[in-house]
């Protein structure tokens, strides 16, 4: 598990392909959460890369 926060920008289309990358790093005043990251090959959303997010 790790600490995450949410960036309500950066979403899904309907075909749940999530657009680029947003530009780090992103600001979000959204609380940390802790989320379980699992191998890409079992996930339905699969995410290479994150965006890091401002202090």
């Amino acid at each position: 598990e790790v600490r995450a926060r949410r960036i309500p920008s950066w979403k899904a289309d309907d075909q749940n392909v999530v657009g680029l990358l947003p530009q780090s790093p992103v600001a979000s005043t959204e609380p940390d959460e802790l989320i379980k990251l699992i191998p890409m090959g079992t996930a339905h959303l699969r995410i290479t890369a994150f965006p890091t997010i401002a202090q």
